[in-house]
């Protein structure tokens, strides 16, 4: 654990310790053990899941081997609280389960545990398919080879309910599959299905029978093949059949379920009347809501924590919302802007549960469907119905940890740490010498924190000139029916925070070189603000009269170069208030470059001349960096890059002892390159 303790928080080995040692004491009792998940919700998050494979590791690694067995099953019961456990940050969980489960799967081998490896397959594959973060196709698909390996043990002739189940399962990932043609994978589906209820009778598994029908439904509802209007009849069905079953008394919870899948399929009933199986939709959505409570809901939750079904609760009752929404918006009888008013009150209702944090995919699909009901709304005005349903559809791309880590050259652990920072200390400078890439990793950061939000980025530079006016606010001439006038007027920072008061989620500025300007004189009063961003109850008078507070959704970022001597001017009251994240010249990401692009620049030449360089500078704030050579057409250009912009640079840091460059003048330069 030494080379952990050194590497990540001693809080997250603290925590994992207790975690692990309650599972294992316990057998993975979740009434144990969520208690501890639940007063640690600051830490099921992205630097835990960095950490967690060498934590695993070093667990498994220190396991004798005749224990090795017990602990694999200890992990495996873990990464099933992990992805059960209804609290907190859900896409943390669910790639914890996985790495738990993987890592089990080396101790628990086909050959020497085959049921042990079999029910780890089987749990892996219904991780994948809850998993949020990396490629939903390729999710998918995971999960259908983890069902499949798991039926090469799971046979029909040695164990029939476990068989059947795990086809029950291999149907909804095969409903659900992305990559292959739509209508194969929906056909592929509905035979697992009718696989499984050849064990699944409901005479002997009745409540098995009950859900696999249901699954039938929905397989149904969406087959491409075949005639539609039959493929939904078939579908409804099955939902009555279910129901048979799942009735309001026994299973309140199933029943409200199917009553909703059958509204999903009278919605999209084509034989019989249109108007008449609308309503009857909206009849099966207000009875699944007559149990879909959120009051009903939270008390359970809050009595029984163990009860897991509970925890998908709220994300059912959002759901029936959506679909009640979707059927007021295909509602024919009644007043039609009524109708669409109460659809955006429906999806309204349904994105207090669907946040972006914990449902992303459903919260992306009803504000979707929340944006095409402002853009039909009737009642009220209309510019504004359709700039609110522009301001829903139009949310940043995803831009993940991963991607950020391949395009910077940084680890995710590293780019974790650094987007920790930001968010605890709420402004950064990222400070190194010339040449290191800070603003390309400034905006890189900024895009991975505001993606797949409403938030936005924006850029300035300081430079000596720069003012507390342009910055905050000060007076500014002002033309006016031809006279001149003097008005006080908003600085960037003012306007850049009015309008991410407007947006909910993070919002970030980036302020290059921010050291070149006089800060104490630039930032002002604004000061008070950095001071304690969790307080958001400060607020500033500005010269205006206006109150004047710094959103919480704001985020700073600046870039500072070491070798400026201007970062003097950075006082200490300023350098308290801010996280520094230091870059120094890496050389891995110039050679990884020029590989990728393929250039054929012999970069491992390239290389050592620059540790020659930085050797013979020795400071490293001085240090050459490599930004320089980020060029396709470097083989070209390197002649004019080293002339004009390198030995310059190295001229005035060698200004005293000009023999000293002499070994790195062009002349020389090229030789080493082989030129």
């Amino acid at each position: 654990m030494d080379k952990l303790s050194t590497a990540f928080p001693a809080e997250y080995i603290a925590f994992l310790g207790k975690v692990w040692q309650a599972t294992s004491d316990s057998d993975g009792d979740g009434k144990v053990v969520y208690p501890i998940l639940e007063a640690n919700p600051d830490k099921l998050n992205r630097t835990l899941v960095a950490m967690y494979p060498n934590w695993v590791h070093n667990i498994l690694s220190q396991a004798a081997p005749e224990k090795a067995r017990n602990v694999a099953i200890d992990l495996v019961n873990l990464s099933d609280l992990f992805q059960l456990f209804p609290l907190s940050n859900r896409a943390s969980q669910v790639d914890m389960a996985i790495i738990g489960y993987e890592l089990a799967l080396t101790i628990l081998t086909r050959a020497d545990f085959p049921r042990n490896w079999a029910l780890t397959q089987n749990n892996l594959a219904g991780a994948y398919m809850a998993k949020i973060t990396g490629n939903r196709a390729e999710n998918i698909d995971e999960a259908i080879s983890c069902h499949q390996l798991a039926l090469e043990v799971y046979t029909r002739a040695d164990f029939p309910q476990d068989w059947a189940l795990t086809q029950n399962n291999l149907g909804l990932a095969y409903k659900d599959k992305i990559t292959g043609n739509r209508a194969e994978n929906i056909d592929e589906a509905i035979s697992c299905y009718q696989l499984a209820l050849e064990i699944y009778t409901r005479t002997h598994f009745r409540e098995n029978w009950a859900m696999t029908q249901n699954n039938l439904g929905l397989a149904y509802k969406d087959k491409i093949t075949g005639n539609r209007a039959e493929n939904i009849d078939e579908a409804i069905s099955c939902y009555q059949l279910a129901l048979e079953v799942y009735t309001r008394t026994d299973f309140p919870q199933d029943w409200a379920l199917t009553q909703n899948n059958l509204g999903l399929a009278y919605i999209d009933k084509i034989t019989g009347n249109r108007a008449e199986n609308i309503d009857e939709a909206i009849s099966c959505y207000q009875l699944a809501l007559e149990i879909y409570t959120r009051t009903h809901f939270r008390e359970n939750w809050a009595m029984t924590q163990n009860n897991l079904g509970l925890a998908y609760f709220p994300e059912n009752w959002a759901m029936t919302q959506n679909n009640l929404g979707l059927a007021y918006i295909d509602k024919i009888t009644g007043n039609r802007a009524e109708n669409i008013d109460e659809a955006i009150s429906c999806y309204q209702l349904a994105l207090e549960i669907y946040t972006r944090a914990d449902f992303p995919e459903n919260w992306a699909m009803t504000q979707y469907n929340l944006g095409l009901a402002y853009k039909d709304k009737i009642t009220g005005n209309r510019a504004e119905n359709i700039n609110t349903d522009v301001k829903i559809l139009e949310l940043q791309p995803e831009y993940l940890l991963n991607q950020c880590a391949e395009e910077t050259g940084f680890d995710e652990i590293e780019l974790t740490r650094w987007i920790h920072a930001i968010n605890r200390k709420g402004q950064t400078i990222i400070q190194g010498p010339p040449g290191t890439g800070k603003t390309f990793i400034a905006e890189k950061l900024a895009k991975h924190l505001i993606g797949g939000g409403d938030g936005f980025s924006d850029i300035i530079q300081f430079h000596p000139a720069y003012t507390y006016e342009d910055f905050i606010e000060g007076l500014r001439p002002i033309t006016q029916n031809g006279q001149l006038t003097y008005s006080i007027v908003p600085g960037r920072f003012l306007e850049f925070c009015e309008k991410a008061e407007a947006c909910e989620d993070t919002c970030v500025l980036i302020i290059d070189e921010i050291n070149r300007a006089n800060l104490s004189q630039v930032f002002g009063e604004l000061m008070y603000l950095l001071d304690d961003r969790q307080d958001t109850g400060r607020f500033i008078k500005l010269a205006s009269g206006k109150l004047f507070r710094i959103p919480t959704n704001v985020r700073i970022i600046g870039t500072m170069n070491t070798a400026d001597r201007s970062i003097a001017l950075v006082d200490n009251a300023l350098r308290r208030r801010f996280a520094f994240i230091p870059v120094y010249p890496n050389y891995e990401v110039l050679r990884q470059y020029h590989q990728r692009e393929k250039t054929g620049f012999p970069v491992d030449k390239l290389t050592s001349i620059l540790e020659d360089v930085n050797q013979a500078i020795n400071n490293k704030h001085y240090e050459l960096g490599i930004s320089f050579f980020l060029t396709k057409t470097l083989a070209e250009d390197i002649q004019d890059i080293w002339q004009m912009e390198i030995e310059p640079y190295l001229e005035e840091y060698f200004f005293d002892n000009l023999e000293k460059m002499d070994e790195f003048l062009w002349d020389n330069i090229k030789t080493k390159l082989g030129y």
